[in-house]
């Protein structure tokens, strides 16, 4: 015998119920709060039943909001600009983009940096790519020291 779940309207929603009404990840619920395109919770903690059915009606405005990239270590996002610019990137880059203020920090994981997904999906500038990649090259000892085409050492200037 199969029995059916009857659910009733909730009256209020959860961090965890909130996003998964939305058909949210995690990480594009977060976002959607810090870009204000959901509001703060309004019940102690809770949202209520009327900011979720509001939500839920402008659920099309808020993913083009947050975007389709989550923020991500420097080894996933030198993979993510080599797919889109066809061109091999290393971690070391993604680092010289933040130096240079293409790239933002969106936190950290472990006390290892993570770049925010929104500006990794919205970088376009390849002439920063390519600079990026040029300056955010590490050399070692031995690297640094063998002469270029020119015949002078490599200098990571």
């Amino acid at each position: 015998m199969r029995t059916t779940k009857t659910t009733t309207p909730r009256a209020d929603y959860g961090p965890q119920q909130f996003p998964g009404r939305l058909g949210l990840a995690p990480w594009e619920f977060d976002r959607a709060l810090t870009l204000g395109v959901i509001p703060p919770a309004d019940l102690g903690g809770r949202w209520s039943a009327a900011v979720v059915k509001d939500a839920a009606a402008r659920i099309g405005e808020i993913r083009a909001a947050v975007g389709t990239c989550p923020d991500m270590d420097a080894t996933r996002a030198a993979e993510r600009l080599s797919e889109r610019f066809g061109v091999p990137v290393a971690p070391d880059a993604v680092a010289e983009l933040h130096r240079a203020g293409h790239i933002p920090y969106a936190g950290s994981y472990k006390g290892h940096p993570l770049y925010d997904g929104l500006a990794l999906e919205r970088f376009t500038d390849r002439a920063a790519l390519e600079a990026a990649r040029r300056d955010g090259r590490l050399l070692d000892r031995t690297s640094a020291a063998r002469p270029s085409a020119s015949g002078t050492p490599i200098s990571p200037t």
